[in-house]
């Protein structure tokens, strides 16, 4: 057998909103956020537009529970996936998913205390012969 590699990402965002709806027959769950991102330069599709614009990426629903708006837009980063997903009409594609936030802290500390190197006293000259004149 051969090791199949799996298409995940991370990706910084500026959220600046979420949303979600309910199916009705399923009740199957759809989670969407938004995000300020810079208009990347050389778009084919966009060659005169410079600045920002308004993203949207479809994401796992328990995502948006760990995104507070409470001190306005949040910067955040999350992993991504590339999946299978069915859009609101029931066509199916693959594309990238929000599955998890990225919570970066910096690396624990040791435990053990930093040994420092404690300094040698200096020896002073003693003078072992007298001065010659």
């Amino acid at each position: 057998m051969f090791d199949i590699p799996t298409a995940k990402a991370t990706l910084e965002i500026l959220v600046v909103q979420t949303d979600w709806y309910a199916k009705k027959d399923t009740g199957e769950v759809f989670a969407s956020l938004q995000g300020f991102s810079p208009i990347p330069q050389g778009s084919k599709e966009r060659p005169n537009a410079r600045g920002f614009e308004f993203t949207g990426y479809s994401c796992d629903p328990t995502v948006l529970e760990q995104i507070d708006f409470s001190r306005g837009p949040q910067k955040m980063k999350f992993e991504t996936a590339v999946r299978p997903t069915r859009d609101q009409y029931g066509r199916i594609e693959n594309k990238q998913v929000i599955v998890a936030v990225v919570n970066d802290q910096p690396a624990p500390r040791s435990s053990q205390p930093n040994r420092q190197q404690q300094a040698q006293p200096q020896a002073t000259p003693t003078p072992n012969e007298p001065a010659k004149s």
